[in-house]
């Protein structure tokens, strides 16, 4: 038996696979977790802007602010039965047209095709009589989490997989002039 022979004992090769299989599963896991923080962050980002969007529905149409509150907004899909974006409405008709649109948007579905949405939409309005509007938009995310309930029990929802429920919350006053 020859013992200058070179090379790796089998042993050796073991422990080098062992490592390598970690540093691959630790990249895998990385991965994951990267690619649900991304999901989670533009949910979050879409939520922002359907609030503003309705934001600024509501102050082009202030006369009828009190008319868009609902809590029910994103539970299914509301008929868009005219458009008032090349035609002249009445203010009734645009805060029915802004109403549906924005459910519908909520929900992944455009007036002229699909949108981008979120993921279980539930989406509230409050306006007091000094006008301060509260728009309440929440979605289902992905993982568990603590988040602050103050805004999601004023929808009403506190029964809909609470801990999985992420949201975002405007508040601003109207300009009633």
């Amino acid at each position: 038996m020859d013992v200058n022979v070179k090379g790796y004992s089998l042993i050796e090769l073991l422990i080098a696979l062992m490592l390598t299989a970690v540093g691959l599963i630790s990249t895998i896991s990385l991965q994951a977790t990267a690619k649900q923080q991304s999901l989670d962050a533009t949910q979050r980002v879409i939520a922002m802007q359907l609030a503003q969007d309705m934001l600024a529905r509501i102050q082009l149409n202030v006369t009828q602010r009190y008319n868009y509150q609902a809590v029910d907004y994103g539970l299914q899909a509301m008929p868009v039965t005219y458009s008032c974006v090349n035609e002249n409405c009445s203010a009734d008709q645009m805060t029915a047209y802004d109403k549906a649109l924005w459910n519908n948007l909520l929900l992944g579905q455009g007036e002229f095709g699909r949108a981008t949405g979120l993921a279980l939409p539930r989406a509230c309005i409050h306006i007091k009589s000094n006008a301060l509007v509260t728009i309440v938009v929440s979605w289902r995310g992905s993982f568990k989490m603590n988040s602050a309930v103050q805004d999601v029990k004023a929808c009403d929802l506190v029964d809909v997989d609470l801990p999985y429920r992420r949201h975002v919350a405007i508040r601003s006053y109207l300009s009633l002039s």
